[in-house]
């Protein structure tokens, strides 16, 4: 019967708990699911073994009344297990309105944090640095009390380190505020914030910065000889890396595991010299993980009120004296519970506290009212902080924040109930994070750093650096995939590579504005710009606000006009000319149309006074704007990434993949489909939008075959299936648009390095022709089905096209289309 309880509750838990997190996927990590698994781990785990019967341990020999101890322990534990996610539901969805977590993770986490300002960043920098040399003097400070450098003393065998854990800690003799808070607390927080803005910006100043914090922060996390916090420590990191969408696959969650395993092992055999049996729950790391918190559990339902009066909110600092009345405060459950089971080692000064779960510290205060109380408590904090960060912006230092904020919670989950009521920790980061937010934002901050002496040389490095300005008159959204939000971004991080400090301009008229007034701060500073490079929005410039009425007629233009008029060439790349084809005007209504026709027209005469260098994609398109503008016309079409493929298609079978829209007039595919059905020995996966799909899928409906395939997926998830093709397709039903067009996913194929198959007398077909890298067909069944049975039997002339994509790659990517442009524009 036992048997049946604990795998219910377990089963159950695993439920509400998956329910309240959104998901319980290592990566997709996040503070719910990670209180799930260390509570899973940490303590239920062990409980439930020792109500199924295993008292092989030492704490277990400790218990006066064993049977009774165990059945509050593992039923209040059990409790815990389904109150706490059971709040944290009800917390997300009627208190902070999040119905769909799972979505709202999803979302959160594929986002991208868009660059900084360069200016922003430094202040942070800046302000780091001097954070910095505060933590390295108090560690300093710290270390001098103590009498010596604890990390050197980890091999000496002779070293008493319990002994020596309890003077560093407890019985410190210098300043506790100086170890508690400035060493402890924020050395680590500085080292997060660090390695953050160095993988975002992936700036040497940042690394630089982050490998002397992240070395500091080994010597503090050592301090007392403690293996946990060191081993916390270096597995936070992965948070970050599931924060800012770097961890796709399950590859950086075994690396990560396996890195603190090793840590972890040599841990025991250094400061624990530890020479036992590795896998036993009586002893060694894993009975250290599974069965010591919940021993320390049972000591608190044997200890309280039996052996120790119950506290009666005592364990909470003076400062609730007048919620709980008179008498000692500050007698946390763990030391009590200590002193009744250990004295001796008390004595010795070789024993601390025994930290369990915090709702043993709830019983140890409030009896079974805090065993009812403390799961809804604690679920209210967590959704609290789950749904800021769900709900908040995506910049570095919400990321840091939020992050320190699973580092409390997770901490004092296994440590006391009473921390999560009064934690100054938490205080003091949030303090932390606002000041540097506050800097971040204050251009008088700008000022100060300027005036002083030790950043005048860095600012002067800084000036003489390639400066450049990105101009996108609206805002982009990282959740789409359509050429015109992924561009912007991908050319962005290519004037990067080449060494560009890029300051951006883009979002919002408000937005816009706050950036263009920064930058004509810079230029009357001395900032030399080597030109401007401005992308236009699918939309007329005055209509890209929320409202689409053009209600900052003035400030774009006026400012390009700036920067041409301040010897800052300027070069825009004029999206597309698709408002000039009957399909447009099709599918817009004809006032809409016409209104926007206006404005389209407006910014091409506009062009003519700001720019020295129009942009367009193909030679086609630029057909269709040569009267229209007269400054130079020049080309610039999509750049592709260079993709290693980890596997090669050896079926006997030709596979043919697309991936793109899907609709009746641009993307139709009808006659593809219509070839391929009747060809058992070709396969077609088609990768589209599921709303596209839906939409249109009954025009496709007869034509659906066993070797058709219909998939709905992105990112990383198509490598997969670039991987098994052989070939890829741009066959589209002719349009006049479809003509001069070259789609972005001409350049994915190219990424992939697989050969390309499109239509005759389009621009794509010339530009595979030009380079040898696949097939051009006419728009008809019949050569197309000619052409794929030719390729069946054929595969080995794929190889000679692979081949010729790998010689003209590196000339194609984003890095090689910016390089382009500086070529150009620069003076």
């Amino acid at each position: 019967m036992k048997y049946v309880i604990a795998l219910l509750i377990l089963l159950l838990s695993c439920l509400l708990f998956y329910k309240a997190a959104g998901s319980l996927k290592i990566k997709s990590l996040n503070i719910v699911s990670y209180i799930f698994y260390s509570l899973l781990v940490f303590d239920f785990i062990g409980i439930t073994l020792i109500y199924l019967g295993f008292n092989d341990h030492y704490l277990m020999s400790k218990l006066y009344n064993t049977d009774v101890a165990i059945t509050k322990a593992y039923f209040s534990m059990a409790w815990t297990m389904i109150a706490l996610p059971t709040f944290i539901i009800i917390f997300n969805k009627y208190v902070f309105k999040i119905d769909n977590t799972n979505k709202q993770l999803i979302e959160k986490n594929s986002k991208n944090i868009l660059p900084e300002k360069r200016e922003c960043s430094d202040r942070v920098f800046y302000s780091c640095i001097i954070i910095f040399v505060i933590c390295l003097l108090s560690t300093g400070y710290v270390f001098y009390k103590i009498g010596y450098i604890p990390l050197f003393k980890l091999f000496d065998r002779g070293f008493n380190f319990a002994v020596e854990r309890i003077k560093s800690g407890r019985n410190f003799v210098g300043n506790q505020y100086i170890k508690n808070i400035i060493m402890i607390l924020i050395t680590p927080f500085i080292s997060y914030v660090s390695f953050t803005y160095m993988r975002v910006t992936k700036s040497k100043k940042w690394k630089l910065l982050f490998i002397l914090t992240f070395i500091l922060t080994i010597f503090v996390k050592t301090y007392d000889f403690s293996k946990g916090p060191i081993v916390y420590y270096i597995a936070y990191f992965f948070f970050i890396e599931v924060m800012l969408g770097k961890v796709k696959n399950i590859k950086k969650v075994f690396q990560y595991g396996a890195a603190v395993i090793l840590l972890v092992i040599c841990l025991y055999l250094t400061i624990g010299n530890y020479k036992g049996n590795f896998i036993s729950l009586s002893n060694g790391p894993i009975s250290r993980t599974v069965i010591t918190q919940p021993g320390a559990l049972l000591l608190h339902f044997d200890a309280f009120p039996r052996k120790v009066p119950y506290l009666r909110g005592h364990s909470f600092p003076r400062y609730f004296k007048i919620i709980f009345g008179n008498g000692e405060y500050g007698v946390r459950s763990g030391r009590a519970v200590m002193q009744v089971y250990n004295p001796d080692s008390i004595q010795k000064g070789t024993a601390g506290v025994m930290s369990t779960v915090f709702v043993g510290e709830a019983y140890a205060n409030f009896g079974y009212y805090g065993i009812i109380i403390a799961p809804i408590i604690v679920g209210f904090i967590i959704s609290c902080s789950y749904c800021f960060y769900l709900k908040s912006k995506k910049t570095i230092l919400n990321i840091c924040l939020y992050l320190e904020i699973i580092i409390l919670i997770a901490t004092v989950v296994q440590a006391g109930f009473v921390d999560f009521i009064y934690n100054p920790s938490f205080i003091i980061i949030l303090v932390i994070t606002i000041i540097l937010k506050l800097i971040q934002s204050n251009k008088k901050m700008s000022s100060l750093l300027r005036q002083n002496r030790f950043f005048e040389n860095k600012g002067r490095l800084l000036s003489e650096g390639k400066h450049m300005i990105f101009y996108i008159p609206n805002c982009i959204d990282n959740n789409r995939k359509s050429g015109s939000q992924i561009r912007p971004i991908k050319m962005i991080n290519a004037f990067k590579e080449n060494g560009y400090d890029v300051d951006v301009v883009m979002g919002y008229a408000k937005d816009r504005k706050k950036s263009i007034k920064d930058i004509k701060h810079k230029i009357k500073k001395g900032i030399k710009y080597d030109f401007l490079y401005s992308e236009s929005s699918t939309m007329p410039t005055l209509l890209t606000e929320k409202s689409h009425f053009p209600i900052h007629p003035f400030f774009d233009f006026s400012f390009l006009k700036y920067c041409k008029n301040n010897g800052i060439k300027v070069g825009l790349f004029y999206r597309d000319v698709y408002w000039k084809f009957d399909v447009y005007k099709k599918n817009v209504s004809y006032i809409k149309r016409k209104v926007a026709e206006l404005f389209y027209k407006y910014d091409l005469k506009k062009y003519n006074s700001v720019l020295n260098v129009l942009y367009v994609v193909t030679n086609g398109a630029s057909e269709y704007v040569k009267d229209d503008v007269n400054c130079e016309i020049k080309l610039l079409p999509p750049g592709c990434d260079i993709r290693s493929n980890k596997k090669k298609s050896n079926s006997k079978k030709l596979n043919i993949f697309y991936v793109g829209g899907i609709s009746s007039d641009l993307y139709n595919l009808e006659m593809l489909f219509k070839t391929v059905c009747k060809m058992t020995n070709i396969n077609l996966t088609v990768c589209c939008r599921k709303e596209e799909w839906d939409n249109i899928n009954s025009e496709y409906e007869s034509y659906l075959a066993n070797n058709i395939h219909i998939i709905h997926k992105s990112g990383k998830e198509l490598n997969r299936y670039f991987d098994e093709a052989d070939v890829c397709s741009l066959i589209f039903k002719p349009s006049d648009y479809m003509k001069i067009a070259l789609p972005v996913k001409t350049m994915e194929y190219i990424s992939n390095k697989k050969p390309i198959i499109a239509i005759e007398d389009t621009e794509a077909s010339k530009f595979i022709k030009k380079y040898d890298i696949g097939f051009a067909v006419r728009y008809n069944e019949e050569d197309l089905k000619k052409l794929l049975l030719y390729l069946l039997n054929n595969k080995k002339i794929l190889k000679d096209k692979i081949e010729n994509i790998e010689k003209i790659i590196y000339d194609n990517t984003w890095k090689a289309r910016a390089k382009q442009v500086e070529l150009d524009l620069k003076s």
